[in-house]
C-alpha cells in the first residue's frame, strides 16, 4: 500500500493505494525533475509531473493530484468520514 498525500480543493487528504509491487524507492530532489516531453509521447502528459534520469534510463513521475480526480478524493473523504462516525 502506498500512502499518498493528495491536494484537492485546497485540502490535504491522506489516502492509501494498493499496488502490485514496488521495485525501488528513490529520493529525488525537485531540481532533478525535468519537464515531461509533450511531442510524440504515447502517454497522457496531464498525469505526468516530470521525468528524472536514473542511470541510463528515464523514470516518469506521476502527478498524483491529477491521477485522482477531485470527485474521487471527495468520495474517499466522505467514505472515511462516514466510517469514523459509525465506529464512534
Amino acid at each position: 500500500i502506498l500512502v499518498l498525500e493528495i491536494e484537492a480543493e485546497n485540502k490535504s487528504i491522506m489516502i492509501g493505494a494498493i499496488v502490485d509491487s514496488v521495485e525501488e524507492v528513490l529520493e529525488i530532489e525537485d531540481q532533478e525533475i525535468n519537464p515531461s516531453p509533450s511531442i510524440g509521447t504515447k502517454y497522457n502528459t496531464e498525469f505526468i509531473l516530470g521525468m528524472v534520469q536514473q542511470n541510463e534510463s528515464f523514470v516518469m513521475i506521476l502527478d498524483m493530484d491529477n491521477v485522482f480526480s477531485t470527485k474521487n478524493i471527495i468520495e474517499l473523504q466522505n467514505i472515511n468520514s462516514d466510517e469514523l462516525i459509525e465506529e464512534k
